[in-house]
């Protein structure tokens, strides 16, 4: 059955010094201690002895087209001779058995290495096609044509049934495409492939939680977990599941597990808000910036928990905080002007709204508040200013049409107020 990650890195510790930089393909490096029949000869680089160490592995496009535009999926439980089916060339399609002795040749690679021949792993032509097809599918998916990609694809994978990345490829395809039959398809022939791969569940219930069908998705995402990779990714989207299904004591104790993952973090913040467990909220929305200390959004959240359980001096501190990491980001500044007006600093407030107003000019409710600043300070040609942008986004909005009228009342044009009174009249 194979041995997971997690086990492997924790062998590998005992044995000598490790190189995790390949750790996302399934690759280490080992440096163990060379034994010597002289116990004086001096230790230096060349006394220690380099191994590589590699778990099986297929590759997934993510679709950008790019060259490094491949994900490794490693899974302990793929089997030897599928790893080496995945090889271009018979001399690299060989494992050794160091328990039972067995040289493992499915292609003939010893005996091309011992002619000094260079062969393809099955039909050359075939081989060379199915890359380069492959190729030509991830550009057209890049570029969104998808229905090239498919034909692509499949041309591809005509000339090699069993390759699993291409199938991951045409779920990928028809997930955007819209066609989940066709996707779900893909994922059951994969799993005929190879029914101990998985993470192939994962797929599946990405799928199945795109249809908002949360308790299939729910029983896939479960089903993923029998695979030691991407475990903190499948905790995470098992626990949306739960929180979907409102499911919570279980979506939180699934979140729980992964830790200082922020996104974890922040859905039990969600949670958390919703039973009103202020403390634990509290706690966990200063952890998440203390473990991101340069995202803006992040004070802007403990701000508005501050605002929301009514201590304005925090969250007037943590709003200008977030201000000051990010003073670009129009609903920030909406918030931060907004909690001013309701405090009473129209002044303030007016500045605030207005450079939301500049930046996100189709927000209605950015006009709407610095037309209500405007008139607490008695400056109603300026509200009707703000009313009437607001109007501009939605030119059938009757009661902002009535306000205007209003407005105009009250400074004495009459004729304006008649105005704006019949357009509410003419729909």
């Amino acid at each position: 059955c194979g041995i997971n990650q997690d086990k492997l890195e924790e062998e590998l510790k005992k044995m000598g010094k490790v190189d995790f930089v390949g750790r996302n393909f399934g690759v280490y490096k080992l440096w163990v201690e060379r034994k010597f029949e002289q116990e004086n000869i001096q230790k230096d680089k060349f006394s220690q002895e380099e191994i590589d160490i590699a778990l099986p592995r297929v590759e997934k496009s993510k679709g950008t087209g790019k060259r490094n535009d491949f994900e490794i999926e490693v899974d302990s439980r793929y089997k030897i001779e599928e790893d080496l089916a995945r090889r271009d060339l018979t001399i690299n399609a060989m494992a050794y058995d160091i328990i039972t002795g067995e040289v493992i040749d499915s292609f003939g690679g010893l005996k091309d290495l011992q002619n000094r021949r260079i062969k393809t792993v099955g039909n050359p032509e075939d081989r060379f096609k199915e890359e380069v097809l492959l190729r030509i599918g991830d550009a057209y998916f890049n570029i969104n044509d998808i229905d090239n990609a498919d034909f692509s694809y499949k041309k591809a994978l005509s000339y090699n049934k069993n390759n699993i990345g291409i199938l991951l490829r045409m779920v990928n395809l028809y997930y955007k495409k819209g066609s989940f039959q066709e996707a779900f398809q893909c994922i059951e022939d994969a799993l005929k492939i190879n029914p101990d791969f998985y993470d192939l569940y994962f797929y599946e219930g990405e799928l199945y939680y795109s249809l908002n069908k949360f308790e299939k998705a729910k029983c896939s995402y479960i089903k993923s977990m029998l695979s030691s990779t991407g475990k903190k990714e499948k905790r995470y989207k098992l626990a949306l599941c739960y929180y979907k299904l409102k499911e919570y004591e279980q979506a939180i104790g699934e979140l729980r597990k992964n830790g200082d993952d922020i996104q974890s973090l922040q859905l039990l913040c969600d949670i958390y808000s919703m039973d009103s467990r202020n403390e634990e909220l509290e706690r966990l929305l200063k952890k998440i910036i203390y473990l991101d200390k340069e995202n803006h959004l992040n004070y802007f959240n403990l701000g508005l928990f501050y605002e929301r359980t009514g201590k304005k001096k925090k969250a007037l501190e943590y709003y200008q905080r977030s201000i000051d990491l990010n003073d670009k980001d129009p609903q920030i500044l909406f918030y931060f002007g907004t909690f001013l007006l309701n405090s009473g600093k129209i002044n303030e407030a007016k500045e605030f709204l207005q450079r939301a107003g500049e930046i996100s000019p189709q927000t209605p409710e950015i006009w709407n508040n610095l037309a209500v600043a405007n008139i607490k300070q008695g400056n109603y040609q300026q509200a009707i200013g703000a009313f009437e942008k607001m109007l501009a986004i939605n030119p059938s909005d009757n009661t902002v049409k009535r306000r205007i009228a209003s407005l105009y009342a009250k400074i004495g044009d009459l004729s304006n107020a008649e105005r704006y009174l019949m357009m509410t009249k003419e729909q």
